[in-house]
């Protein structure tokens, strides 16, 4: 979470990749660890011209391989990995459930972006 404005949000759903079969976890296409994100764009709070600089941002962490929207345990045979568990679902859904809890009394602007994988879910 980056605070800003309690009126202004946005949920933003990160990148990671996407895993669909085990051949596509085996080729390493999606992250295992949650990246920082970089701080340009509507996240350079710094830049006058920036129409989002007031806003509160949650940013939603991506490693699962789902595209938000995996509840499930797979048996695929990857190295290292103990198991895949993907539970995009859930952790979205944490992300909204916490927003309406902070911010649904007293909310003027609401804008749910995405990149990449966080674009689809």
């Amino acid at each position: 979470v980056i605070p800003g404005s309690a009126e202004k949000l946005v949920i933003h759903f990160d990148l990671g990749g996407a895993c669909w079969d085990e051949a596509t976890a085996n080729f390493g296409a999606c992250l295992t660890g949650v990246a920082e994100i970089a701080r340009e764009g509507m996240f350079n709070r710094s830049r006058q011209s920036n129409a989002f600089a007031d806003y509160s941002f949650v940013i939603v962490g991506y490693c699962s391989g789902d595209a938000f929207v995996g509840d499930v345990n797979r048996s695929w045979k990857v190295p290292g990995s103990g198991g895949i568990s993907q539970r995009g679902y859930w952790n979205a859904r944490s992300v909204v459930e916490w927003a309406k809890a902070n911010f649904a009394h007293r909310l003027k602007s609401l804008v749910v972006t995405g990149s990449s994988a966080g674009s689809v879910g």
